[in-house]
């Protein structure tokens, strides 16, 4: 699994939790792998966004806080864009196709995968077996 797709996983893992919270889905083994799932991928997380130039992450951040000044309901990236310099704006393009590379490789992270017997009496929506799926051993 790349790294860009162990961040959407996250965002999947995150909502799959909150689905769970919600609809009170109660089940050691489907939680304790979830937590343990989710523990494993905010780590691999954080130590890929250590990684990240912080240049480009200031340079996003103005970006972001430029376009809030022009509609701070609905920021616009394009509309905070404009703000920067045409050095900038080619830094940024240097800096943002080097870490598009760097999301490209190869993650080390290890999923936990679920014995998909130990929760079969879970019922849950397709949506979000869907995402299960992806935790579960086959």
């Amino acid at each position: 699994m790349k790294h860009i797709e162990t961040k959407q996983l996250n965002a999947e893992l995150i909502a799959l939790i909150n689905y769970c919270v919600e609809n009170k889905v109660t089940n050691f083994t489907l939680n304790y792998a979830l937590n343990k799932n989710l523990k494993r991928i905010t780590t691999s997380i954080e130590e890929v966004d250590k990684c990240i130039s912080q240049e480009l992450k200031d340079l996003e951040t103005k970006i972001w806080e430029a376009a809030k000044k022009i509609n701070a309901e609905a920021p616009n990236f394009e509309d905070g864009l404009g703000i920067l310099t045409e050095e900038e704006k080619a830094k940024r393009i240097e800096l943002y196709t080097e870490y598009t590379k760097a999301m490209q490789e190869e993650s080390d992270v290890e999923l936990y995968l679920i014995d998909p017997l130990k929760i079969e009496e879970i019922k849950i929506e397709f949506a979000y077996l869907t995402i299960l799926g992806k935790f579960l051993k086959e």
